[in-house]
């Protein structure tokens, strides 16, 4: 899939003074993947990226300014996207290129394993889930999701994700799978979990 320049990144980076409201920005690529906290210099990214992720509390600047100052420097091809984080005031604004949703990704596994869009279950829990929470046969969203993935999704778990939400609901399924005796069935299935990266706790 396409990739966002690092030569543009970075210039972007750069004229936005991301310091001075910016806490930590993630840099993610194909082989690669670098985090940048306040003060790092920026000009050490060397590689190009599928996102871009500016990590900052809302109580210091709002995701709708810093989407603006964005746009003022960003040409065409690219989709700007608002992460609500759940440690408090935390949010992110993300640089991704065009056409890079996972849904897409989604479709491309399903095609090349001959598997039906039925039979794709999908969990998410952020703003960047919702298209593959919508095109996947079934999905699912811990119980710390954001609003929107509960409004995508099919059923909301009762866990939250650091309480083994996924884990704990893909052994319930293939425990169920396995009852049925449907190893067919199960043969065909894709589980394919995409969790957000979130940001570590402090105290750990």
């Amino acid at each position: 899939r396409s990739s966002l320049s690092h030569v543009v990144l970075k210039d972007i980076t750069k004229k936005i003074n991301v310091w001075d409201w910016c806490s930590n920005i993630q840099a993610v690529g194909r082989k690669h993947h670098a985090t940048f906290s306040k003060g790092d210099d920026i000009d050490k990214l060397f590689f190009n990226c599928y996102e871009m992720i500016y990590q900052f509390d809302k109580k210091v600047i709002s995701a709708e300014k810093v989407e603006n100052m964005i746009k003022e420097h960003i040409g065409d091809g690219y989709v700007l996207r608002t992460w609500n984080h759940w440690q408090g005031d935390k949010e992110a604004v993300v640089i991704s290129p065009q056409g890079t949703t996972k849904s897409e990704g989604l479709k491309k596994v399903a095609e090349y394993y001959d598997v039906p869009q039925e039979n794709v279950i999908y969990f998410g829990d952020n703003v960047n889930d919702l298209d593959a929470l919508d095109w996947a046969g079934y999905s699912f969203t811990p119980s710390n999701g954001t609003q929107q993935a509960k409004e995508h999704a099919d059923e909301i778990l009762e866990l939250s994700c650091m309480d083994g939400a996924v884990p704990r609901k893909m052994i319930e399924l293939l425990e169920e799978l396995n009852e049925n005796n449907s190893l067919q069935f199960y043969k065909k299935i894709i589980m394919i979990i995409v969790l957000l990266v979130m940001q570590k706790n402090s105290n750990k």
